[in-house]
């Protein structure tokens, strides 16, 4: 977590699901786990899911998601990023889901 938009995903990470072939019950398995307790979670060599109450919220977090993996990679560029603590992204996530920050 390079970054406390993070929680907005449903935890301090974003999981990654291990390949398996398009269209399979191995893949759907796979991801249903990479998403327990969260709202996204990558798909190895497929690609990502984000999930919401509406479209609208669903395609917002895809976005943000993206938003955040183009933030780690630009930090990677120069180095390893500090990571923010799970107690620090737990905390931002409580406050997201009490309303302090937009619902989304």
């Amino acid at each position: 977590p390079v970054h406390y938009m993070i929680a907005a995903a449903g935890g301090d990470s974003i999981r990654c699901a291990p390949y398996a072939t398009f269209g399979t019950a191995e893949l759907s398995e796979h991801a249903v786990r990479a998403l327990e307790g969260r709202h996204a979670c990558l798909l190895d060599h497929h690609g990502m899911i984000a999930v919401g109450k509406t479209l609208d919220k669903a395609m917002w977090l895809a976005v943000e998601v993206e938003t955040l993996a183009r933030q780690y990679h630009g930090c990677l560029q120069i180095g390893t990023p500090p990571l923010l603590s799970k107690e620090e992204i737990e905390k931002v996530r409580v406050r997201m889901a009490d309303g302090v920050a937009e619902d989304r």
